[in-house]
């Protein structure tokens, strides 16, 4: 390899073409050169012919010298001198790599040119042919050298421009070798070429037009699986192609199948009749070679695969979700990278999820929202490309993978710091708090949150990345529900009794620290990525958030068990209870089922049966002030009162296990979200921004209908009452705290950014 590479062996990287990034073409070589030498030339009958049949390689050329022999450097001379002072469009078809390089234009339609940072490595085989053309381009580069610059180029030709590889044993064609041998090494060798320059900083770009044809499928391989651009002449062409980098990748499965049997031949000796070797797939035997040990080791290219298949088999459906996101092509650099790590340990955020019975508010819910989120935000992007500046996207991204991390809390901390253990209905009502509280507090150690900070690693201290990072994210997520005032004249939120006495609105001066990276973040900003949020959380009401119906109806049984278990558990303990506090039971039980009708009343989505048929309702706050009410009277001791709450956490985890019921019948008939978008009026009339105009509707699954034998009219009543949750996002009007007419806050902040959403009722279904 030319001495502008390295033996760096890193990991597959971006391939974000940087405007003025450096070039490394790498060219496979043919004989095109020659072919046309004489095909110009074939009316002149006293033109020097070139034999090359009878030459062989090792005769004509060394590593080091070049050519060396007398005949063959004869031949150089005269390919050199026809093409000496030819034309640009003589040039540019004078052989296949030429025409490849010298016939690529720009989005100008002009031939952009050559750098001095730029490199053409020339890939040529074991012959004589090939040596000869490879070293007949490398001094036409060099003498034409004005002609192929850039404009803005002024320096001299740079001596490593262009180098020379050849591949072991890919001589012939008709030799043995060019099979067992060459096409495997070609392949060794483009792959380390790739990641070598990748790591130098080059945009690699293959050009397989010459050479065998045998070449050009390998050559597609290999830039398929990096991620290659591949720029191609077809015959006789005028026209550069640049090959499609196909959607393919790794088979999984094959490489689950073969895996065990491959690990078993590695590190053996090299015996091509060893019987675990014979057993394994024929491709897979293609990715072993004989190391210098003579063990079997896996070739260049077999590292990269095996590397890309321990990558993928690692990532989850979520990662390989948001971690390739076209929304990301908005990010700059640093940020793309930081994205990127929260990407490689989001899925472990929701390690310990408190309330698993609920419809999945972790991987499932989150790869959901990043799909909605695309197709959401992406049409607002494309008709207003400055709708959102890269930092308020990478808020917004951010807030849309920590917004629920909250539901891991069981237990948090008062301002005495003694710990104080949550309901599950707790969890639910203030997870948005829980979430914020958990993100803040790196210090303590049952949050998980340190770990959270040192595997971002976005800052050099913890604290800067609270401050510089995830505050603002962790605020975002905190508006996130619809509870939390926005407009300066909304109410302050005041329901959780814990942390703080009230939370006053997003867009009140002052009351939120709205900084990122150090500097002061608008108001209105991020209340806007607070209604995004919202947005884009309330459409994922799809079934596929639940999972398929076999996996459902195994939940639901398994939730149903649990809540047996739990029924028996709560009967135990309300013996001993009822034995401990005799009159004031009653009181007590009647509490926590009024506690219970309340967080359905709120929950409920179609303020269903359940809901109505409470006759009283009260907050987990009045049932805690009925516990300290009874402790008081009855001054019994500290481990009578763990035992009368874990009572009382039992009655509700047996109701908030057969509640989950109703959640799930409420999503199983959605097949998808409908998201039709469509380019409103031009906002200003400098530069091409336009409004978006959403209609969100639902797709029913009538195999699911048909299968459940659910009637039309209760499909249509669930379909209007999901609708209808998702319009109250966008439509509710705040809770005004002063003698004004209340606005529909989210509404009106998204229809002044060019945003306008309707949502549309099927009544037939």
């Amino acid at each position: 390899m030319s001495s502008k590479s390295s033996n760096l062996e890193k990991n597959r990287v971006s391939t974000v073409n940087h405007k003025n990034q450096k070039s490394c073409y790498l060219v496979s070589v043919g004989t095109s050169l020659v072919i046309n030498y004489e095909k110009r030339h074939r009316q002149d009958i006293n033109y020097a012919r070139i034999d090359l049949h009878n030459q062989g390689f090792q005769a004509v050329t060394s590593h080091e010298a070049g050519l060396t022999n007398a005949t063959y450097c004869l031949y150089f001379d005269t390919i050199i001198g026809d093409l000496k002072n030819v034309h640009f469009s003589v040039l540019e078809q004078a052989s296949a790599e030429l025409s490849s390089l010298l016939r690529w234009r720009d989005e100008t339609g002009k031939f952009p040119g050559f750098s001095a940072e730029d490199c053409i490595v020339l890939i040529t085989t074991q012959t004589a042919e090939g040596i000869l053309c490879a070293y007949a381009l490398q001094n036409i580069f060099k003498t034409h050298w004005d002609k192929i610059k850039k404009d803005s180029t002024n320096q001299p030709f740079p001596n490593d421009f262009v180098s020379i590889e050849y591949v072991k044993g890919l001589g012939k064609a008709t030799d043995p070798a060019f099979e067992e041998t060459g096409l495997p090494e070609f392949l060794n060798y483009l792959h380390r070429a790739i990641v070598d320059y990748r790591a130098e900083g080059y945009e690699v770009i293959l050009v397989p037009t010459g050479g065998y044809k045998a070449l050009i499928p390998y050559m597609v391989l290999v830039g398929i699986l990096h991620g290659v651009p591949l720029r191609y002449v077809y015959e006789e062409s005028p026209r550069v192609l640049e090959l499609p980098k196909i959607p393919l990748g790794l088979d999984m499965e094959r490489w689950v199948r073969e895996k065990f049997r491959l690990q078993g031949v590695l590190g053996k000796d090299y015996n091509p009749d060893d019987q675990q070797y014979k057993q394994l797939d024929h491709d897979f035997q293609s990715l072993l070679e004989r190391d210098p040990q003579g063990k079997f080791s896996l070739s260049a290219l077999g590292n990269f695969l095996e590397a890309v298949y321990r990558d993928l088999s690692w990532r989850s459906p979520l990662q390989l979700a948001s971690g390739k996101t076209h929304l990301l092509d908005s990010l700059d650099d640093d940020l793309k990278e930081k994205f990127d790590r929260l990407v490689r340990i989001g899925h472990l955020i929701w390690k310990g999820d408190r309330v698993p019975e609920m419809v999945d508010h972790s991987l499932r819910h989150h790869y959901d929202l990043f799909e909605l989120a695309e197709r959401f935000l992406l049409p607002i992007l494309d008709n207003n490309p400055n709708f959102l500046k890269p930092e308020e996207l990478f808020i917004l991204l951010g807030a849309l993978y920590l917004h629920d991390c909250g539901h891991t809390l069981g237990t948090i901390y008062g301002s005495d710091e003694k710990p104080i253990r949550l309901f599950p209905t707790e969890i639910r009502d203030y997870h948005h708090i829980l979430g914020y509280e958990r993100l803040r507090h790196h210090d303590i150690a049952s949050y998980v949150s340190k770990d959270l900070y040192e595997g971002l690693g976005w800052a050099d201290t913890l604290q800067a990345t609270w401050d510089d990072f995830l505050e603002i994210i962790a605020t975002v997520g905190l508006f996130h529900r619809k509870d939390m005032p926005i407009g300066d004249g909304e109410a302050p939120y005041n329901k959780c009794p814990y942390f703080r006495n009230e939370y006053p609105p997003l867009m009140r001066n002052e009351a939120w620290p709205l900084k990122f990276r150090g500097n002061q973040m608008s108001p209105n900003r991020v209340a806007l990525l607070v209604c995004l949020l919202r947005i884009i959380d309330s459409l994922d009401c799809q079934r596929a958030r639940s999972g398929d119906q076999m996996e459902i109806d195994f939940h639901l049984a398994q939730i149903g068990s649990e809540a047996e278990e739990e029924k028996n558990r709560a009967g135990l303990f309300e013996k001993i209870v009822k034995g401990i506090l005799k009159n004031d039971f009653a009181e007590l039980s009647q509490a926590i089922q009024s506690s219970i009708n309340g967080y359905r009343k709120r929950e409920s989505k179609d303020h269903s049966v359940t809901a109505k048929a409470a006759t009283t309702h009260a907050t987990t706050t009045q049932l805690r002030g009925v516990l300290t009410k009874i402790k008081q009277k009855c001054n019994y001791d500290g481990t009578t009162a763990g035992l009368i709450f874990e009572y009382v956490l039992s009655r509700f985890r047996v109701d908030f296990k057969e509640y989950q019921k109703e959640h799930y019948a409420d999503h199983v008939f959605v097949k998808q979200i409908l998201i039709d978008a469509q380019r409103g009026d031009r906002i200003s009339d400098n530069g091409d921004r336009h409004k978006t105009r959403f209609t969100i509707d639902i797709e029913v699954d009538q195999e699911i209908v048909e299968e459940l034998a659910l009637r039309p009219e209760e499909v249509a009543q669930k379909k209007r009452a999901l609708l209808g949750n998702m319009r109250e996002e966008y439509e509710m009007k705040e809770d005004s705290a002063k003698d004004i007419p209340a606005k529909t806050i989210v509404k009106d902040i998204l229809e002044e950014s060019g945003v306008t959403i309707e949502y549309g009722i099927d009544e037939s279904c």
